[in-house]
């Protein structure tokens, strides 16, 4: 892992955390449970990516829309706060491909393995520079 991707390992393993905390892992973009969000992966990256320096109001607010304007929302958002959103894209892509009883474990693990596998930001960086030009 070189330290140019060290915030973003921080964020990956910060949201695996909050997900395996959660009682479930909702389709993307996600869902309002008793008023308050429960974010797909793909979402909750761009939530903890935020969470630092923003209110929690704030921060409710963009769940909710995340939420209320789909998945193309969530890339939006993500673009905004400067992520990757290949990166972001892909999260996404895995939170959705899982079944559900298995969603939430399995991204838990996807995630904390993408943060601190033997060179995978590295990896996913080289592919999508190759994949861009």
């Amino acid at each position: 892992m070189t330290q140019q991707h060290e915030p973003m390992q921080r964020l990956l393993c910060r949201t695996a955390e909050a997900i395996a905390e959660q009682p479930a892992l909702p389709p993307s973009p996600g869902v309002m449970v008793d008023g308050q969000p429960m974010l797909c992966a793909g979402a909750a990256v761009v939530y903890h990516a935020a969470a630092p320096s923003w209110s929690p109001e704030a921060l409710y607010r963009l769940a909710s829309d995340m939420i209320g304007a789909g998945k193309e929302a969530i890339l939006r958002k993500a673009e905004d706060l400067q992520l990757d959103t290949k990166l972001v894209e892909l999260i996404v892509l895995n939170n959705d491909a899982c079944a559900d009883q298995d969603r939430r474990p399995r991204m838990d693990r996807y995630l904390t393995e993408l943060a601190h596998g033997p060179g995978r930001l590295d990896e996913y960086s080289a592919r999508a520079v190759a994949q861009k030009y």
